[in-house]
C-alpha cells in the first residue's frame, strides 16, 4: 500500500520528531511519533500496540523507516494532526475552527479516544454561543452528547419553524422534530389561552369601598 497516488512524501513539519518510536503515512505525509503517547490517548491504538509492532522495530517492519511506515487508510491529514495535538497536550482552545472540532469528534469516535472527545465537547461548550441551537442539537445527535441536549432542545423552542432550515430538520430525525412540533403547539395554544384572560388589577380606585368584590368581578 502507498500513500495519496501521484503525490511525493514528506515528513510533517511538526510531528515528525526524531526519538519517536513509530512511522505513520497519513495520505502523503509521514509521522513520527511515539508509541506511548498514541496509545495513552487511543484505545485503538493501544490494540495495535499491544498485537504487534512491539519494540524495537527491526528493519523492513511496518513503522520502522519512512520506507516502510504505517498505513492509516481513510483518515485526513488534519485529522491525524488535530488527534496529536490533544495527545502530545499541544491542544490551543482558541485556535481550532467548528470544522477542526468536528474532525476531532469524528476521529475519537474511529478511534476510540476519550481524551479527543472531551476536548472536543469542551471547546463546544466554551463556545456554544456560536452555533445556533438547532447546529448544536443536530452534533448532540450525530455524536450522542447528552450534556447539551435537554438546554440547546429549550433554546430551540424560541426560534420560529420557518426559521429552521430543511436541511437541519432532517438531520434532527422524525422523533425530535416531531417532539419539537408537538412543544410548539403546546406552547402556541398556552399563550393564545394567557392572551385571552383578562389582565388582573393591579391598583384600585379611591372610589372602591370593596377591593375583593371587585377583583372577583
Amino acid at each position: 500500500m502507498f500513500g495519496a497516488p501521484g503525490l511525493l512524501r514528506f515528513q510533517h513539519r511538526r510531528f515528525y520528531i526524531l526519538d519517536g518510536t513509530h512511522i505513520f503515512l497519513v495520505e502523503n505525509a509521514l509521522f513520527k511519533v511515539h508509541a506511548t503517547q498514541l496509545s495513552r490517548t487511543s484505545i485503538a491504538f493501544e490494540e495495535m500496540f499491544s498485537v504487534g509492532n512491539q519494540l524495537p522495530l527491526t528493519e523492513g517492519m511496518e513503522g520502522s523507516s519512512d520506507d516502510h511506515p504505517i498505513i492509516i487508510p481513510e483518515l485526513s491529514v488534519n485529522m491525524f494532526e488535530l488527534f496529536l495535538l490533544v495527545a502530545y497536550s499541544s491542544w490551543k482552545p482558541e485556535g481550532p475552527t467548528h470544522d477542526n472540532v468536528l474532525d476531532l469528534l469524528r476521529f475519537s469516535n474511529k478511534f476510540m479516544s476519550q481524551k479527543a472527545r472531551d476536548v472536543a465537547i469542551n471547546h463546544l461548550h466554551e463556545h456554544r454561543f456560536r452555533h445556533t441551537p438547532y447546529e448544536l442539537l443536530t452534533l448532540c445527535l450525530e455524536f450522542s452528547i447528552p450534556k447539551f441536549f435537554v438546554p440547546t432542545f429549550r433554546h430551540l423552542i424560541e426560534f420560529r419553524i420557518h426559521n429552521i432550515p430543511g436541511p437541519v430538520r432532517r438531520r434532527l430525525g422524525f422523533e425530535v422534530w416531531n417532539a419539537f412540533i408537538d412543544l410548539k403547539e403546546l406552547l402556541d395554544e398556552h399563550n393564545r389561552i394567557v392572551a385571552c384572560e383578562e389582565p388582573p388589577i393591579i391598583e384600585h380606585s379611591s372610589y372602591c369601598t370593596d377591593n375583593t368584590a371587585c377583583f372577583i368581578d
